[in-house]
């Protein structure tokens, strides 16, 4: 690393260490905010511009529709188990076993 640079970069820390709190985080939010709000920006453009060139184009430039199937609802659970939150369960249907009956439930 450049000697210059690290000498300049040592005094502004300590000078940065010797202020008050509330000045040290006035100064950090003032210069950091900005260069964030700029990085921030730059990804986004970046990644904009890699996405368009990388995405297929049939000359319209309107976004796809995309169609969500609509789930599915289990009629032989009562309403606010687990089962009936998650729709996209789908189990046979269970067998009616009578009060007397020997056989096991499945």
């Amino acid at each position: 690393m450049l000697p210059w640079l690290a000498n300049w970069w040592d005094a502004v820390a300590l000078w940065l260490s010797d202020l008050a709190f509330p000045f040290q985080f006035a100064l950090v939010i003032v210069v950091l905010a900005p260069l964030c709000l700029a990085v921030a920006w730059g990804m986004d453009r970046a990644v904009d511009v890699v996405t368009a060139r990388f995405t297929r184009s049939n000359g319209d430039e309107s976004h796809p529709v995309v169609t969500v199937p609509k789930p599915t609802v289990r009629v032989d659970v009562p309403a606010g188990t687990p089962a009936t939150i998650i729709t996209t369960v789908h189990a046979e249907p269970r067998q009616q076993v009578s009060a007397g009956s020997d056989s096991v439930r499945s």
